[in-house]
């Protein structure tokens, strides 16, 4: 299955399960830290679903992977 690349706040691209691994609860918010830049993105009750999809990635890992079955 192909994993949907999500956009956190500061810019740096995760697949959404791997960012459902790193929600924490701080207070009241649910909120991811960025294994790469260590900003946080608050989430909203979309969670993170609701965080914007970086479809120009999703469409190169579709297209890598059709070229990789087509060999």
């Amino acid at each position: 299955m192909l994993e949907v690349p999500k956009v956190l706040w500061c810019g740096h691209k995760y697949c959404e399960a791997c960012i459902k691994g790193l929600v924490k609860m701080q207070g009241l918010v649910f909120e991811v830290l960025c294994p790469m830049c260590r900003k946080t993105t608050a989430l909203t009750a979309m969670a993170v679903e609701g965080l914007g999809t970086d479809f120009d990635v999703q469409e190169m890992v579709r297209f890598t992977g059709d070229i990789k079955r087509a060999q």
